[in-house]
């Protein structure tokens, strides 16, 4: 069996040693070396075969883990987990990081370090092996869409909605999302999105977004009505969902179990814009692990809506896009440059 490579970066002995006992239990993964900087990681890297996932702490001395990410994307793409006490509060750092290529942000706590990754630790054995897989070298080669051609939109009324878009994405997400955003003119169609993403971390996203791009992003809010020339994230650990109300489309924020795995959960979103608004709307699912989506979207289709997923080559993980490709939820296998003219086309 090939085990999956592991290197750790991190200033902490304690933090070190905690994923050290976690790793250890798993057969098909191991520890190959570990660095208190970027800087030790570095000359380590030097003599060692090429770690399958760098789990990277942000906060150490020497070189900040948002420095090294940025190097290791450009120089030497693998896929990175970003274990930081900053994510606790979905810090723009640990946005970055994400935005950068990171694979997951997971957060490191203050206090009982062991006792949070004995209740951690079958997450982040799993995080670990969907990094493994990850389709991390698209980074590289960043995808550049197209700008020589500015994108017009001509309807100009906000409250009155013609058509709908509904995004639903996870791992790797997030360069997609802004990649698909930042082209689009300040007038388009609403836009809706479902990131698999922790709470706190969607209204950082958000932010970030809005400071980026031309059009203005929020993090949707229980009860709003959309309106267009807005996009609207989906608020971490809620689900969202879109209702018709006295002739207007409106944001419901609910709490409640997990579906697919997640909260939020993309099948719940898009089960709503199917039953709501699928004949105005326009669907894509986008790079991400599971099969969260693929029944929602398939809803969608069978309802009038048009649906879209992601091409596999351009996916970091080409798990969900994958599903509803399988069980004919798909009207139109895309490539994310073409999505900022079929949303407003």
């Amino acid at each position: 069996m090939k085990k999956i490579k592991v290197f750790i970066v991190d200033d902490s002995a304690l933090v070190r040693q905690c994923f050290i006992e976690i790793i250890k239990k798993e057969e098909d993964i191991e520890i190959i070396g570990s660095a208190i900087d970027p800087i030790f990681a570095i000359e380590k890297l030097e003599k060692l075969e090429k770690p399958d996932v760098m789990i990277l702490d942000i906060q150490m001395p020497r070189m900040d883990g948002i420095t090294y990410l940025s190097k290791i994307m450009k120089e030497n793409p693998m896929p990175v987990i970003i274990c930081s006490s900053v994510a606790q509060e979905g810090s723009d750092n640990a946005i970055k990081a994400l935005s950068l290529g990171a694979i997951e942000v997971i957060c490191k706590p203050s206090g009982n370090l062991k006792g949070f990754f004995n209740d951690f630790s079958l997450n982040f054995i799993k995080i670990i092996k969907i990094a493994s897989e990850a389709n991390i070298y698209i980074q590289k080669n960043n995808i550049v869409l197209n700008k020589t051609n500015p994108i017009s939109y001509t309807y100009t009324k906000e409250n009155i909605i013609s058509s709908i878009i509904a995004i639903g994405s996870s791992t790797g997400g997030i360069q997609i999302i802004e990649k698909i955003l930042n082209p689009l003119p300040e007038r388009t169609p609403p836009i809706l999105i479902v990131q698999h993403m922790p709470e706190n971390f969607t209204k950082a996203f958000a932010h970030r977004l809005n400071e980026n791009t031309k059009i203005e992003v929020k993090e949707a809010e229980d009860n709003e009505y959309i309106t267009n020339n807005k996009v609207y994230i989906a608020p971490g650990n809620k689900h969202m969902q879109l209702i018709k109300e006295n002739n207007r489309y409106k944001i419901l924020i609910i709490s409640g179990p997990k579906v697919s795995h997640n909260r939020p959960s993309i099948d719940v979103f898009f089960r709503s814009i199917a039953k709501y608004a699928s004949k105005i709307s326009k669907a894509f699912i986008l790079t991400g692990m599971g099969n969260d989506g693929a029944n929602g979207l398939l809803d969608i289709k069978n309802n009038g809506g048009k649906t879209f997923a992601q091409d596999e080559s351009s996916c970091v993980v080409f798990g969900m896009p994958k599903v509803a490709i399988k069980i004919n939820a798909v009207g139109k296998i895309v490539k994310p440059e073409c999505i900022p003219d079929l949303i407003i086309e």
